[in-house]
């Protein structure tokens, strides 16, 4: 079932957290609500929970209006599952107990127990955990009983609030291909909360950035990503070359060469957005292409992140590349780049910051 907002506006004293936000939320997907801490997104997550109401605005799930100015639905009349960062599982209740717990009369009977096994089999959980208690599982085991419980009640939405952020990296992942799974499984439509740019990007079919309480950008991972709407988005998506230029018939030239522009700006002087994977670094040759020198390597394994001097003009750069293929500090290395870029009018450069 699809979420809709309209000119959501929400506020706490004389500080207004929400700025009119207007989102559409199709059904059956993953939307991610991107933004930095105190921007507002688990302000506007709490909204479409019911556990608070908006001043201004409307929210609807499908056809129906659920909150408003003047009226709000209490939460478990909104037909919405929650799962919390840390979980929130009741401590003194089994994992079966835990799951069960919305679905009335006790835990108990053949069609609870068939409900928690359906369930603990969609989360890819082993059914012999169903006796055990929340201090007796791993974080990760502890997340995916949440979601359990949360499709117990067959949800027409699933809210998220950053429920991967307190697992290591070794459990973050796993997990959340796990929940994406179970999501898809049951076709919920899913609205997660998130600060971290990477979980975004490769779990929604939509992301929403906030920044300062307003939405800045909504698209599909790939737009916002390649197609930021400012330069303050881009870098916050992730690590962004930005070198001076123009754009002349749509093709952008700056010291790293020409390539074309996404979308469409006026000829002129433009602030010229690469991302550091479109940067190729090799040996040099006589054929001719950007040369440079090898000034900083940052290792992670499967890749490396290479700063580099342009030769000439100094400028710095940085480059993602496989990590077997790193250069040596020091080392005159050739760049060529690929793909589209993006430009911006240079005012954005300080209106972006």
């Amino acid at each position: 079932m699809d979420v809709t907002l309209r000119g959501v506006a929400r506020s706490f004293g004389q500080t207004q957290v929400l700025h009119g936000i207007d989102l559409h939320v199709p059904s059956g997907g993953v939307t991610a609500i991107l933004g930095p801490s105190g921007c507002g997104k688990t302000t506007l997550l709490r909204l479409i929970a019911g556990f608070d109401a908006p001043d201004a605005g409307t929210i609807s799930i499908g056809d129906r209006l659920v909150a408003d100015a003047k009226r709000s639905v209490p939460p478990e009349q909104r037909r919405i599952g929650y799962v919390a960062q840390e979980g929130a599982l009741f401590p003194h209740l089994t994992v079966g107990a835990n799951i069960a717990f919305g679905l009335g009369d006790g835990y108990g009977g053949q069609r609870h127990a068939d409900t928690v096994d359906r369930l603990l089999e969609i989360v890819d959980l082993d059914g012999h955990l169903v006796r055990r208690y929340p201090h007796e599982l791993s974080g990760g085991q502890q997340q995916r009983v949440a979601l359990a419980r949360a499709l117990a009640v067959e949800p027409a939405v699933v809210l998220l609030d950053e429920p991967f952020s307190s697992l290591d990296a070794g459990l973050r992942e796993g997990t959340r291909r796990t929940v994406l799974h179970a999501l898809a499984a049951t076709n919920a439509t899913a609205i997660l909360v998130t600060h971290d740019q990477a979980e975004a990007l490769s779990s929604a079919n939509q992301v929403a950035v906030m920044r300062a309480g307003r939405l800045i950008q909504v698209g599909t991972p790939a737009a916002v990503y390649f197609s930021p709407v400012d330069l303050g988005v881009a870098r916050f998506l992730g690590d962004a070359v930005v070198l001076p230029g123009a754009v002349r018939n749509g093709l952008a030239q700056c010291a790293l060469g020409r390539r074309p522009v996404r979308d469409a700006i006026p000829d002129g002087p433009a602030e010229v957005l690469i991302r550091p994977e479109q940067i190729a670094v090799g040996p040099v040759t006589d054929e001719g292409g950007i040369r440079a020198r090898v000034i900083h390597t940052t290792y992670y394994g499967p890749y490396a992140q290479v700063q580099l001097a342009l030769d000439p003009g100094g400028e710095h750069v940085t480059a993602r590349v496989p990590g077997y293929t790193a250069a040596a500090l020091d080392r005159e290395v050739c760049l060529s780049l690929h793909g589209d870029v993006a430009a911006f009018p240079p005012q954005t450069r300080a209106s972006s910051q």
